[in-house]
């Protein structure tokens, strides 16, 4: 019992040392490569232990595990060569990371305690990034000049941005918000107070990004969670014709859902207010130029996002079929090729990415390697559907498989969550998430 315990402690010390890292990855990720190769030797620790100790190796989950990567060398090496730097780079470390989270949510002796504390690691520090963006984001309105800085936090065409892009910053304040609920959900209460705190600067970044992708993604996830409250039994409003139930029941999450993506239009609001305030007090005119600038992006604003997205997925597709070896085993996670040819007439157009997770798995690691996924992901979704309308499971694990479907959604239009080289925070609570559903293949009823 005691040696369970302290393995038990040791999982979560080094998950929640990997989690902690991993949030400012947005930041040292442009500066050092070097906390990949820690973190790496870190889950790799943690994978081998959880391999052959918990005798994982036998589950078809991680043969699907080794088959991706094995495909990805494959491809590495007949797309650019032999390279034993496979092992020591970025992509390796940071998938090696994904596969130790995993795993140590299925070898732990309590699995929802793991998490609890894991999540609650991930948001505290997750607010600290966030917070520190929006200093330096906050300081640079000061500036009546153009000063910007792309990494730490700035305002670009009216956007909070850092990490080089809105987006990338948007994802990790999406996962700011879900980590937070799911600790407020499964904490104890007198540390409740803190995830409010953490979660409302979530929601106040998220906003003053922009980012309509991340803000559907988290609305969505409140509506799942709440429409499968309702189903199991944990809210209970007193119909009984079954009929009535559940159409109260969809309608209520459809308003949840409704709710908390117009909330998303506030931030931008309170923002201005308390940036006024400040410059009036100080006299500083500049932030008042600065601060008047700033957008707010409804979800039917039309201004070319989507539109874009339509003609670069195709060409996407297009260049997959190019030849056989692009379709099955993709151009390698480590190329570096762009989307070329999205707009007719405008060849020097480029796309780095294809804004879809689906079809950026078949463009880098081809039909061999989303066939794997797809796989994984039919395995996951039949379990976490079940644990959404169990009765037993606790609201904290509901909310999770909530938030992984929410991530899913995100990644029809953003390359998450199988996403290692523009950050990867949505891909943690993702894999945690599945790693639950796995271990409770045969719990779940």
């Amino acid at each position: 019992m005691l040696s369970e315990r302290l393995l038990q402690k040791m999982h979560i010390f080094l998950a929640s040392v990997i989690v902690f890292i991993y949030a400012f990855e947005g930041i040292w990720g442009t500066m050092t490569k070097a906390p990949y190769v820690l973190t790496g030797g870190m889950a790799a620790v943690m994978v081998i232990y959880a391999l052959f100790f918990g005798r994982l190796y036998r589950n078809v989950d991680i043969f699907l595990w080794v088959v991706f990567m094995s495909f990805a060398w494959i491809s590495t090496i007949v797309n650019l060569g032999v390279s034993l730097h496979f092992f020591m780079s970025q992509f390796f470390c940071v998938w090696l990371m994904f596969l130790a989270i995993y795993c140590a949510v299925q070898i732990t002796d309590d699995p929802r305690e793991f998490l609890r504390w894991v999540f609650a690691v991930y948001s505290a520090a997750l607010c600290m990034m966030c917070l520190y963006v929006l200093v330096k984001a906050t300081e640079s309105l000061r500036y009546k000049s153009s000063y910007n800085d792309y990494v730490r936090g700035c305002f670009r065409s009216g956007r909070l941005c850092a990490m080089n892009n809105a987006n990338l910053f948007a994802f990790s304040c999406v996962v700011l918000i879900i980590s937070s609920l799911l600790a407020f959900l499964s904490i104890r209460r007198r540390l409740k107070f803190a995830f409010i705190f953490t979660g409302f600067t979530g929601w106040l970044c998220l906003g003053l990004t922009g980012c309509r992708s991340g803000m559907i993604g988290v609305s969505l996830s409140f509506g799942i969670v709440m429409y499968s409250l309702l189903q199991s039994g944990k809210i209970r409003l007193g119909i009984r014709n079954a009929l009535l139930r559940n159409i109260e029941s969809v309608l209520i999450s459809v308003f949840v859902f409704w709710c908390a993506l117009e909330s998303f239009l506030l931030p931008v609001h309170f923002y201005r207010l308390a940036i006024t305030a400040v410059a009036n007090l100080t006299g500083q005119s500049s932030l008042l130029e600065n601060v008047s600038s700033l957008v707010i992006r409804r979800i039917s604003d039309d201004d070319g996002t989507f539109s874009d997205r339509i003609f670069i997925w195709p060409r996407g597709i297009q260049q997959c079929l190019k030849t056989p070896r692009r379709f099955l085993i993709g151009i390698s996670p480590f190329s570096k090729e762009p989307i070329t040819g999205v707009y007719e007439g405008h060849h020097e157009i480029l796309t780095s990415h294809s804004h879809n997770t689906y079809i950026e798995l078949l463009r880098k690691h081809g039909a061999l390697g989303l066939i794997t996924w797809i796989s994984l992901l039919f395995i996951w979704g039949g379990i976490g559907i079940r644990i959404l309308f169990d009765k037993r499971e606790s609201s904290a694990m509901k909310y999770l498989m909530a938030a992984a479907a929410g991530i899913l959604v995100m990644g029809l239009v953003e390359p998450v969550p199988f996403m290692f080289s523009s950050w990867s925070y949505a891909a943690i609570p993702f894999f945690l998430a599945g790693g639950y559903c796995f271990r409770n293949r045969s719990i779940v009823k």
